[in-house]
């Protein structure tokens, strides 16, 4: 059970990335396409950064117990905001139902 949850939480991870990445780039594509990609890029960069910082397992300034949970919450849930804003709202759904599979399975493993 635990080696799934991680998968999911590799899966769900990246879902965010590609979340934050789509939508930025959507919101700026009228800008032209070098605006956009590089907003694209910022908005995975600055969600990479702050999960590095604050969520990643071997971070010196990670979070614990219900102060990670309220980071991962607060972070899924812009992930879950961008897939709709990017024009995708039933991943958005699928997206939010995952990200709360995986959150209830690792605080039950104790491995958030």
């Amino acid at each position: 059970m635990v080696a799934a949850n991680q998968a999911l939480a590799l899966a769900v991870e990246l879902a965010l990335l590609l979340a934050v990445g789509h939508a930025a780039f959507v919101l700026s594509g009228g800008t032209g396409p070098l605006a956009a990609w590089t907003a694209a890029a910022a908005a995975v960069g600055v969600v990479a950064i702050l999960w590095g910082r604050f969520a990643a397992p071997k971070s010196r300034t990670r979070l614990g117990g219900t102060a990670l949970l309220a980071f991962k919450i607060a972070l899924f849930a812009v992930g879950a905001a961008a897939f709709v804003l990017g024009g995708w709202p039933v991943i958005a759904v699928v997206f939010a139902l995952a990200v709360a599979i995986h959150l209830v399975l690792a605080t039950r493993l104790g491995a958030l």
